[in-house]
């Protein structure tokens, strides 16, 4: 079978199998925007010490192939994703030295760590290794959310760390088998459709034709108007106008919650440039935090106790 990655280039697919519902859902935003990298997983770890590459090396070859996930690709096939597990083989260790380049390794990381991955082809882990000093390295590691989460970084941290103190010292690693998450995808698909999870839907799996429409429309009735006023805070009365106008001035924002309570007053705004400055601003006017820059989230009785605590605090 043969499928077309987002590039038009053909990639073979065989012995593809069904991914769980996360990844599906993964799968299809990463076909909205294939250069989206919202969904990178990086990890940078400063290693300092004599750092031996070839066991750094054999340790991620030997967490790459007990992990199939870390093996797995997705290409399309039909317009459905499906998961294609990769045997074990060499994982690629980028390096580069970076010594006597003081300042050059921020920008390679951020490269790094901001590409975009192509699900089709994979591999879906991307290893740098930066030495910055002698004694010192930066290892970069960026995951695919498909394929991992914040969990199996704690795992995958754990594991290096064994397999590299393992190979040094010339002892074989011995860790437990671990399921592959193709396997818990089938499982996950098989309970989604099988007798228990349509025991426990309230309808039966059926659905009911006398079940209620949602209502989910919002629950705001009274009718947003401008508010007039003069100054910072307005003063002016006008419909919906609670506790005299107070932060209704330009520049500040109305929030509602619904409910019986009603429409909720937020703090006091102050406007952005061009608005007045109240008489207690704590900065020159070329300074001033309540005319310069966008505008504030902090009410203005936060502002009068912090001028008065220390007239300073803004300078």
């Amino acid at each position: 079978m043969v499928d077309r990655a987002a590039g038009g280039t053909a990639v073979t697919v065989t012995g593809g199998l069904t991914p769980s519902h996360g990844q599906e859902r993964l799968w299809f935003l990463h076909q909205l925007d294939p250069l989206d990298a919202a969904y990178n997983i990086p990890l940078v770890l400063r290693l300092t010490g004599d750092l031996s590459v070839p066991a750094l090396t054999a340790a991620f070859e030997g967490t790459v192939a007990r992990h199939e996930s870390l093996r797995t690709r997705f290409p399309d096939v039909d317009g459905r994703p499906v998961a294609v597990v990769d045997a074990p083989g060499p994982v690629v260790v980028e390096t580069i030295d970076l010594r006597g380049r003081p300042g050059s390794a921020e920008p390679l990381l951020a490269e790094r760590t901001n590409g975009a991955f192509d699900l089709a082809r994979g591999p879906l882990l991307r290893i740098t290794l930066l030495r910055t000093a002698d004694d010192e390295h930066l290892l970069c590691l960026v995951l695919h959310h498909i394929v991992a989460d914040g969990w199996s970084l704690n795992l995958l941290r754990t594991e290096l760390a064994t397999r590299y103190a393992a190979h040094l010292a010339g002892h074989p690693v011995e860790l437990p088998e671990v399921l592959p998450y193709t396997e818990y995808a089938r499982r996950e698909r098989e309970a989604a459709g099988g007798p228990e999870a349509e025991a426990a839907s309230p309808t039966g799996g059926s659905g009911s034709p006398d079940a209620p429409v949602l209502d989910l429309r919002p629950t705001v009735t009274q009718p947003v108007t401008e508010p007039g006023g003069e100054g910072a805070a307005g003063t002016g009365a006008g419909p919906g106008r609670r506790g005299g106008g107070r932060g209704r001035g330009p520049g500040a924002a109305r929030f509602t919650r619904g409910g019986s309570r009603g429409p909720v007053e937020p703090s006091t705004r102050w406007p952005r440039s061009g608005g007045a400055r109240p008489s207690w601003c704590c900065s020159p006017p070329t300074r001033c935090c309540c005319t310069a820059g966008p505008a504030r989230t902090t009410s203005a009785s936060a502002y009068r106790r912090r001028a008065g605590a220390n007239p300073n605090w803004r300078r």
